[in-house]
């Protein structure tokens, strides 16, 4: 279970990683923002983490490129701390 959310944290900060490039599908933004949402508030009822609020940090600037510009340095910090933990679950 751990590889599979690990697998969907990757997935989410390559989406995240394409919407720098101007390849904004807002449909993935919403269902990857919606799951690091779900996550990170789930995880956070069992267990309070540092994991935790990289998901819901994740989710909330994955929420916000929808309707706004969102600066570049913290698109790129959610990306790379969403990959971090990804790679991490996977190992």
């Amino acid at each position: 279970m751990i590889k599979i959310l690990g697998a969907l944290d990757i997935l989410a900060s390559a989406v995240i990683f394409l919407s720098l490039l101007n390849l904004k599908w807002n449909i993935l933004l919403i269902i990857f923002a919606v799951y690091l949402l779900i996550k990170g508030v789930v995880f956070i009822i069992a267990s309070f983490d540092v994991a935790c609020l990289i998901d819901i940090f994740s989710a909330i600037i994955l929420a916000l490129m929808i309707f706004i510009t969102v600066p570049e340095a913290l698109i790129i910090l959610a990306g790379i701390l969403l990959l971090q933990k990804g790679i991490f679950s996977l190992l």
